[in-house]
């Protein structure tokens, strides 16, 4: 009687190995996208924040707070401006914040009508988008159009 051992060929695992590469190529940019979306979910509650008061402060001075000569530039951590809003200063590892008065500085704000609104870019910002693949911007405008740029300049609306 001879014993044989049972294993696998090189061929059985050859097939495991690219059904499995397989599965990978297709499951890891949808994790990076999820991830991307969770991340960008996490800014908006800021941005409402922020559009809201700056609608507040229209209604009251007939401007938005970033016409009367300090700009709330992206990453601007001065607490007497944000102060002056009402709000402090917006704050997370994810993001940089501020509100564009003009909008053709920010793609995602270009993007979704160039209209003024508050925006969130990536922190720490690593010189924009083109050649980043984890770039994206995320903005929501004073009239609530809410989308995310991408690192290829395409827009994605959320409503």
């Amino acid at each position: 009687m001879s014993s044989m051992k049972k294993a696998f060929t090189l061929v059985e695992l050859l097939i495991v190995i690219i059904i499995i590469g397989i599965l990978a190529a297709i499951a890891v940019p949808q994790y990076s996208n999820m991830v991307r979306k969770a991340k960008a979910a996490g800014a908006i509650p800021k941005l409402q924040q922020i559009v809201q008061a700056q609608i507040v402060y229209y209604m009251q001075y007939g401007c938005y707070r970033g016409d009367i000569g300090s700009n709330i530039t992206i990453g601007n951590s001065d607490p007497a401006l944000w102060g002056s809003l009402g709000l402090d200063v917006p704050n997370d590892n994810n993001f940089n914040y501020g509100f564009e008065t003009s909008p053709d500085t920010i793609g995602v704000l270009t993007l979704l009508g160039n209209i003024p609104g508050a925006c969130a870019l990536p922190s720490p910002y690593i010189g924009g988008q083109w050649g980043n693949p984890n770039y994206y911007e995320v903005g929501i405008t004073v009239d609530g159009k809410l989308g995310v740029e991408l690192t290829d300049g395409k827009l994605q609306r959320w409503q």
